[in-house]
Formats: structure tokens, sequence, C-alpha cells
């Protein structure tokens, strides 16, 4: 589904890069949680060895970022507001310290730089992040200058090299580099999230990301945890109608069959051995996923669907989202996690790596592809709705069901006020087996159903009204074009 930006479904839509408003999500250190000594331990790495991961990454830091920072100061002035951009700037030569002393084999201390500096360096900078939190959360995200986006991803990034010096868990530090990919501007070509996956498989030392060691997931978490199998699958969606037809299927079409067919006709299709050559199909589940990102901070939504009036959304790392949800033997209908609609290959690029683009994504008028990650136990339902642009939902591992409408039939589908947050979406639910009589036109909607498998692509054109439901764990990735 589509959270248009410009009526922000509920309180926050979670944009990857974007302000958002989420609660505050700070953490606080005091002075015995630092050791500037270079001695402190966590696995196999010293303080100064994690400093190092960064001082590599960016050997001539304060050049970089000097302008920048400059940069914002003086907006900030002409904003009367110096305050900052004065504790931005002592910080910045204090990271430069920092990196100075990552790089020297031979220097055991920082100078004059002690623990104490340090930590009342870092409680000035929780200080600003909170206050730039609070810029990012008045007013319209579009109103919300430049700015305070870009200053809170180099606060952020302040704050983790500070932390790296000091005996604070890896695993908070890379919650800090989240936040700052999640709230902030991209800054110097995505430092944040090299430096939060560097940090990742440092303290994953035995991390394999080779395909032997990968299981495939349907063997061991699909089997026990489907609703149903076979072609009993459909059976899910018990509300049928003789005004049911059937989506074609393709196998792997050329670019001019799938534009003249297709594309410019706006008609659905299912697409086979299209992505059947991705890595991801062979070595991607759930433990895979835990392998590459189980210590990365994500947003996921909480509740039955975002219709429902408990639904909220929540940060939690990925290991959290995975034991509690994903994978849980229960979880309660109003407390089920969905990973939905998130921009996860830019927070984790190296993910993509194991994918690729559609080589479809490209026929429209557009080169900028939105790629989205949908993650999450079965169950998981996106209430009937439609989206602005072309979509292609691509099936990673676990199975789904989708019902899809034609933009001719939407006004039998009972959509929302044109005014409300929800216009794109319909009241009807097609699971209730009642729905019918509350909305008699809905039953004279037409409509396809379809079963996304492992290695299926689901071509829908936009406008086209869909349903979706995971009969399984699975994961998805849908490409947007115009």
């Amino acid at each position: 589904m589509v959270y248009f930006q410009s009526q922000t479904f509920k309180a926050s839509v979670v944009k990857l890069g974007g302000p958002m408003k989420l609660p505050r999500h700070s953490m606080k250190y005091g002075r015995e949680d630092f050791n500037t000594k270079g001695t402190c331990e966590e696995g196999r790495m010293s303080c100064k060895e994690k400093v190092r991961i960064v001082q590599k990454l960016m050997p001539n830091f304060c050049k970089d970022v000097s302008e920048e920072i400059e940069c914002a100061r003086g907006k900030l002035a002409q904003m009367k507001d110096r305050s900052v951009g004065i504790i931005m700037k002592r910080a910045l030569l204090d990271c430069g310290r920092v990196l100075s002393w990552g790089s020297n084999s031979e220097d055991d201390g920082m100078g004059d730089l002690g623990s104490g500096e340090v930590t009342t360096r870092v409680e000035e900078l929780d200080v600003v992040i909170e206050f730039i939190w609070e810029q990012l959360n008045t007013g319209h995200w579009k109103q919300v200058p430049e700015v305070w986006r870009k200053l809170y991803a180099y606060a952020t990034l302040f704050k983790v090299i500070l932390l790296l010096a000091g005996d604070v868990p890896t695993s908070e530090v890379i919650k800090v580099c989240d936040l700052g990919l999640l709230l902030g501007a991209p800054i110097l070509n995505n430092i944040m999230s090299k430096i939060a996956f560097r940090l990742h498989v440092s303290q994953n030392a035995s991390l394999d990301l080779g395909a032997a060691d990968a299981r495939l997931v349907r063997e061991r978490h699909l089997g026990e945890s489907s609703f149903v199998e076979g072609k009993q699958r459909e059976s899910v969606l018990r509300n049928q109608f003789p005004s049911r037809f059937q989506l074609g299927e393709l196998l792997r079409p050329s670019i001019e069959t799938f534009v003249q067919e297709y594309f410019l006709p706006q008609k659905p299709v299912l697409l086979r051995g299209v992505i059947e050559h991705w890595s991801a199909m062979q070595k991607w589940n759930v433990d895979y996923i835990k392998q590459r990102a189980g210590s990365r901070t994500v947003p996921i939504e909480i509740g039955s669907k975002y219709t429902s009036e408990e639904w909220t959304q929540k940060l939690v790392t990925m290991d959290d989202f995975i034991d509690n949800y994903v994978l849980a033997s229960s979880v309660a209908e109003r407390s089920k996690g969905y990973l939905a609609q998130h921009q996860l290959f830019l927070q984790i690029p190296e993910l993509l790596q194991d994918l690729g683009i559609p080589e479809y994504c490209y026929v429209g008028n557009d080169e900028d592809i939105e790629i989205n990650a949908w993650f999450g136990p079965a169950g998981t339902v996106s209430p009937t709705h439609y989206d602005p642009k072309h979509n292609l939902l691509t099936q990673i591992f676990g199975e789904k069901i989708i019902r899809l409408f034609p933009p001719s039939e939407w006004n039998k589908l009972y959509p929302h006020d044109s005014e409300s947050m929800l216009f794109n979406t319909s009241q009807i639910d097609v699971e209730d087996p009642n729905f019918s009589t509350e909305f008699p036109n809905s039953a004279r909607a037409k409509y396809a159903d379809v079963v996304l498998e492992p290695g299926t692509v689901l071509y829908m054109p936009p406008k086209w009204a869909h349903f979706v439901k995971s009969l399984s764990p699975s994961f998805s990735v849908s490409f947007w074009f115009q």
C-alpha cells in the first residue's frame, strides 16, 4: 500500500530519509560507560579497532564534514539559533581527535580528550538530537527545513563516533546509526549505512553469507506455519462470486510483449522465470535475514491491518521482530507485526546485492524506482486498496494470496470518503463472509484471485485495487515505477 505523503496516515509514516513522528528513542550514558584507553573488549574487537572501522571509511572526515557543518551553522544563524551550531562544531573537532586516535597504532589514549569530556560531548549531542527531533515533528513534514534533517544525521554520526571510543555495546551504536538513517537526510554517500553494516558484521564473527550455509525457509519454517496447502490455498478467501475472472500467466515474456499486451493496456499478469537467477532465491530464509540484519533497527506495524483502531508503529531490532512476531507460536491478531513498505535496501544496501531490478521496471517514463520490503508472519493483511504507480511485486520466500479488482470496479468496493486519509482504501473486508450483505454492490465487482509463490512476480498496474494476505512467513519485494 502507499501512504500518500501529502496526507500522512495515522500519526506517522516511516519513510527512510524523511522526517516522521516516532517516539523518542534516545540512549543516555554515564561516565562509567566510557573507557577511552582503548582497552575495552566486546567479542574480539577493542574500542580502537571499532573506531578504526569508521576511520577507514572516512579518511578525510574533518575535511568532508566541516563545510557541511559550517553551511548548517550559517542557516541556523539566519534562524537565530546559534547554540546547536556551536555544539555541532565542538563535537566535530572531538570526533576528529577520536578518529586520529583510532588511526595511531602507538597511542593508547586520546591525549587530553578523556572519558569525562567524551561523556560531556555525548550528553550535549543528546540534547541537540532531542531538540532537532522536535523540529522534525513540528508542523507538516514538507515544511521542515532540510537543514534539520541533515543536522540530525550529522549529530547521530558524531554520537556514533564518540560512543565507539567508549565501552558501549556495539548493538547500541548500531541502533544510533539506524535512527540517523530513518530520521535524517542521506549524508556522505550513505556513510551511516556502511558503518552500521560493518559493525553488525564485526559483532557476528561467524557470519557466513554463502549459499551453502543457507537452508530453504520453506523446509524449516513454512511447512508448519502454512495455513493451507496445494489447491486449497485459494479457499482462504471463502467469498467467491460469479464475477471472478482468470488472471493471465507468462513465462519470461519479451519486453515488447509485456509492453504491448500488459503495460500499455494496464492489465495485470503473473510472471514466471523472471527472478529465479537472483541469489536471494537460493540464500534467503528467516535465519539468513537474522544473520544479515539481526541487530538492525527497523519500523514495524502492529495490528491486524492498517485500518484497525489498534494499529500503531514501533521500532524494534530485526532479531526481536523475527523472534516475537515472525516465528512466534501464537500472537494475538491485534498484536500481529509486519515490516511493511519499508525501504530496507536503502538502509541496508548489502541486501540488495542478492536481488536485481526486473527489466520491466524500465519501460516507464521515470528511472526512479522505489524498492520496498514486505516481511512478516503468516496472516499479515493489507486491506483492499489501490496504489498510484505500476508495481512489480516479487516473492522471495513464503506465499501470499492476492485478490485484484479492475479500476472500473472501484465504486463497487465502497471506498472511504475522498477527503479521508484512507481515500485509496475500500471499506469492505473481503474475508468477512457477510460483507456482501452490508455492501451489496461489492458482490458484483469483477475480481481475480492469485497465489504468489516463491520466484513469481505479479505485475499490478496503477489503480488496480488489491487485497493481500500472507499464507506463511513471507518476504516480498515491490518495485514501484511510473
